[in-house]
């Protein structure tokens, strides 16, 4: 009662200021406001609940306007509201959606209805960041693998956005480094792309260039970015070439050139690699702060800059071209390759970077989810380029093939049709395919589990949770499910050679989740139990574990339906190994 006394008789500037400290949760402040009536009017202050929203939310403050500043204590609250919801949602996911390979984009749309209803986006994608990057990342798997589908589904609304009010800017305002940032953004959900730390890395780079300039052209920036003449436009970017390339380190990665790390802004800043067009936009984003003008030219099979370094010179001997994968001048291109050369808009940028990404996906296999990744690059194109019709036919081909957004695949198809009667006879087949896939949904769903259990499969050595090495290839996987014999067709039994193995397909097969991303069905006699475990790096982890120990995997509660005997099998023999 003495502390107390001693703590109430302390100025309230000095009280406010304690509560305002950042290791003072809301519940704190909750609580303590129930203590008296001077804290409870203490807790109520506007600008304490201001502090506490900041504090949780950072990046919330921009979208109010401060001209009429709400109560804050309330906005706190429907944050707090919204923030339970999602978290309520992604708890309930997994019961809902197991029996399916993927969840459709209207298994989400109570919080997409929280999100517009309350402007909410930036809190909830906050909210799904923390519970994927909790403090226990071996623990609530499965939450945080529902949690990482709804935070790519929100995160796409809120960019897209964004991307249409960018295409929507004027072509000479668009700046290409900001449109590169949201393509960033959008194929990478879980990871923060800040445009403001893009954009004070360029500002640093073009402020290094300035300090290696000649004395009298340093001047000419102190006052703001000059109006230069063609030679010293000339000196601005060899002693660019010289920053990038020589001290910089920047380079085309010609060892990794498909590697979808190349096409990523933040990622081509902090690797200082990268490929034609993505290093052109670098380039052209610093010129600009030094006041040169460079051109994107859409040139074939390799990406150009063209930069007006004889502007008295006949129209074709006008430009400089600048290969940004190499820091060269190109003075010379070819008379038969010139009416290539025509500047391009920053919307032919952005969408020849997704053909890339698209190209990279179907036809080189280290992304790790290649259909989830070919899905974004279509999804981004048809923000881009809404009613193109080759497009519009591949994203219903994923969609069918993933069994989702089937009510959204129809209104496609109507759009489709309205607009190329021609169309009937392919939209009437894929309407029919449509019918026959939510069909097949409503039967999956339906269908009830059936146990697997170890006293009649006792051939089975292994068990669902264990970490195990491949004998042949040496990858590292965990296993999710196993048959007791090989249920595979013949084909793919001759396909893949399983016939010549000495047990044949007259043997237990594991479905495993690999290191690599890929699902495969290896054979009993071609795993062993590794020398050290380790976490399995598999997008589908936790749609069927919750955790992992160290040594092995726990299941969730669906796949423990399927196989209710496995969690003590792999527990005990994983420890008993361990002594």
């Amino acid at each position: 009662m003495e502390t107390r006394r001693e703590f109430l008789d302390l100025p309230n500037e000095i009280i406010d200021h304690i509560l305002q400290d950042r290791d003072i949760s809301y519940r704190d402040i909750c609580r303590v406001s129930q203590t008296c009536n001077q804290m409870h009017k203490l807790c109520m202050s506007n600008e304490l609940w201001k502090r506490k929203l900041h504090q949780r939310w950072p990046r919330l403050l921009s979208k109010y306007t401060l001209d009429e500043p709400p109560d804050w204590s309330k906005e706190f609250r429907t944050c707090i509201m919204v923030c339970c919801a999602v978290r309520k949602l992604v708890s309930q996911l997994s019961p809902r959606f197991y029996k399916l390979d993927e969840v459709s984009d209207e298994a989400f749309d109570e919080v997409v209805a929280l999100m517009e209803k309350h402007d909410a986006a930036e809190v909830i994608i906050s909210e799904l960041n923390e519970i994927i990057h909790d403090k226990e990342r071996s623990k609530n798997l499965t939450n945080k693998y529902y949690a990482v589908k709804l935070l790519r589904h929100i995160l796409h609304l809120h960019l897209s956005v964004q991307w249409k009010a960018h295409l929507e800017e004027p072509p000479g305002e668009q700046k290409l480094e900001k449109g590169a940032v949201i393509l960033s953004q959008w194929f990478q959900p879980r990871e923060v792309v800040s445009e403001i730390e893009v954009t004070k890395q360029l500002d640093q780079i073009a402020d290094r260039v300035k300090q290696h300039l000649p004395e009298h052209l340093k001047a000419k920036y102190n006052k703001g970015t000059p109006t230069l003449s063609p030679e010293l436009e000339r000196l601005v970017l060899e002693t660019m070439n010289r920053i990038l390339y020589n001290e910089m380190g920047f380079r085309g990665n010609k060892d990794r050139y498909y590697d979808e790390n190349n096409s990523f802004i933040e990622k081509v800043l902090e690797r200082k690699m990268g490929i034609p067009i993505s290093l052109a936009i670098l380039y052209s984003a610093v010129a600009r702060r030094l006041g040169v003008t460079c051109d994107c030219i859409n040139f074939p099979t390799h990406f150009l800059l063209k930069w007006r370094e004889h502007p008295m010179a006949t129209l074709d001997k006008q430009y400089t071209f600048i290969d940004a994968f190499d820091g060269e001048f190109l003075t010379e291109i070819g008379d038969d390759l010139y009416k290539f050369t025509d500047a391009i808009p920053p919307i032919e940028v952005y969408k020849r970077m997704l053909r890339n990404l698209i190209n990279i996906a179907r036809n080189h296999h280290q992304i790790k989810n290649n259909t989830s990744f070919i899905r974004d690059a279509i999804e981004m194109m048809l923000e881009t380029t809404p009613q193109d019709p080759d497009y519009q036919f591949l994203i219903i081909k994923i969609y069918l093939y993933l069994r989702i957004n089937l009510t959204q695949i129809k209104s496609l198809l109507q759009d489709i049709l309205a607009s190329n009667v021609q169309s009937g006879p392919q939209v009437a087949l894929l309407m029919n395919e449509v019918d026959r896939s939510i069909l097949e949904n409503e039967n999956i769903l339906k269908r009830e589990i059936k146990p697997k259990h170890r006293a009649e499969h006792k051939e089975v050595q292994f068990s669902v949770g264990m970490v195990m090495k491949h004998k042949r290839y040496n990858y590292m996987c965990v296993i999710s499910g196993w048959d007791s014999t090989c249920q595979a067709s013949r084909d793919w039994i001759i396909q893949m050679g399983v016939h010549m193995l000495p047990r044949k397909d007259k043997q237990p097969f594991y479905n495993v989740l690999v290191e690599d991303g890929s699902i495969r069905y290896a054979a009993d006699e071609n795993l062993l139990h590794p020398d050290t475990h380790c976490e399995i790096p598999h997008p589908d982890v936790g749609k069927y574990f919750k955790e992992f120990t160290g040594q092995y995997y726990v299941m969730n509660s669906e796949k423990a339906q399927e196989y209710p005997d496995d969690d003590v099998k792999t527990r005990t023999t994983v420890e008993g190994k361990g002594q």
